[in-house]
């Protein structure tokens, strides 16, 4: 089963209109499909509780929807501590702890079904010019 670590702010959109076929809707739905592992800690849940704080989504979703959306989450992912050894990696440092945490999510044992999206040199991809959401995908 493919993991993924999403974005706090992409769950947030995707958690706000029920109706849209846009990318951050169509994620949620498959996350609370079970279509994949979703991977979440404290900070990341923390964030996404913050977003749906916001006066853009406090428009669109009650308190309540917003909190039984977050549950939901929690239900359905596999909670991992907050990533200790955080590396600046990415263009927003404050991003860098989804890569960190989806490289704690690797299992230690790979195998031939189990893989890391890479961001090597030799993709020609600086790492310092991956978005969060590019570079924090496993399968």
């Amino acid at each position: 089963m493919k993991r993924l670590v999403l974005d706090p702010n992409a769950l947030a959109s995707g958690i706000v209109d029920p109706h849209s076929d846009r990318p951050p809707r169509l994620l949620f739905e498959a996350l609370e499909g079970l279509a994949f592992e979703a991977i979440v800690c404290p900070k990341l849940l923390g964030e996404l509780r913050k977003a749906l704080r916001k006066p853009y989504f406090r428009d669109r979703l009650s308190a309540e929807e917003a909190r039984k959306a977050v549950k939901r989450i929690e239900e359905v992912a596999v909670t991992l501590d907050d990533p200790a050894d955080v590396e600046p990696t990415l263009r927003d440092p404050k991003d860098d702890y989804l890569l960190a945490l989806a490289r704690q999510a690797v299992p230690r044992r790979s195998s031939p079904a189990t893989r890391t999206c890479s961001i090597t040199p030799s993709n020609s991809i600086h790492a310092r010019s991956v978005s969060a959401k590019r570079a924090s995908c496993l399968s």
